[in-house]
């Protein structure tokens, strides 16, 4: 499973807006945005079509279900489920 946190620590300050979208959360703002290079974000879908798309968002563990690049907008989007047991 791949930590969200730590692979956009990793990550290399691009000119693209990674955000994350969760289905199941009210909260808009429910983890950290940054900026990565489109190198980081194929990096990162090599890693996720090994491990399932599973990440894991601030301890709670959870699964990519759609990523869009928006090269208009210069953002990538990470829709993504999570376990929320006790979460939001």
């Amino acid at each position: 499973m791949i930590e969200y946190l730590e692979w956009l620590g990793e990550c290399e300050s691009g000119n693209y807006t990674v955000k994350v979208k969760f289905t199941n959360l009210r909260q808009q703002n429910a983890i950290a945005e940054g900026k990565v290079t489109l190198e980081d974000v194929n990096r990162l879908c090599s890693r996720l079509s090994s491990t399932g798309w599973a990440v894991q968002f601030d301890d709670y563990p959870g699964r990519v279900i759609k990523l869009e690049i928006d090269s208009v907008k210069n953002r990538v989007i990470l829709t993504a489920t999570l376990e929320t047991e006790g979460v939001g």
